[in-house]
């Protein structure tokens, strides 16, 4: 397990990186996505070495793509990706799902990101967006 800068430990691939994942019960039987479905926080670290950024240009049109499919079905929320200190080069992403979590393993299964060495570890927490509109 590494340290990092979103404050906690990271899951490192290449160890059975699904099986040291934190897994919440599910509260919903099937894929669709109802109002009280699930919320994840998903965070990545990009590898550092001087070809990551090569890998994530190679890749990003379908890591977006999915993306946009999963925005559009409302199984993500928002992401984006994260940046260094003077905010230009990336070194991870943010993703936010509505899913329960069998479905965010499936998804991840295929996630380009992963598979395409450009994120080096990641983390999934619970997560609950605040009800802004009624405020």
């Amino acid at each position: 397990m590494a340290s990092n800068v979103f404050g906690s430990s990271l899951t490192r691939f290449g160890r059975s990186a699904s099986a040291r994942l934190w897994t919440a019960p599910s509260r919903c039987a099937s894929s669709a996505v109802p109002d009280n479905t699930e919320q994840w926080l998903l965070t990545a670290k990009d590898y550092t070495d001087a070809d990551t950024l090569k890998r994530r240009m190679a890749v990003r049109e379908t890591h977006l793509a999915r993306a946009r499919t999963a925005k559009a079905n409302g199984s993500l929320v928002l992401g984006g990706a994260v940046l260094d200190e003077q905010g230009g080069k990336m070194v991870g992403s943010m993703m936010v799902f509505k899913m329960n979590r069998a479905d965010l393993d499936k998804f991840l299964k295929d996630e380009v990101y992963i598979t395409g060495k450009v994120w080096e570890s990641y983390e999934i927490k619970p997560f609950r967006a605040a009800n802004l509109s009624s405020l």
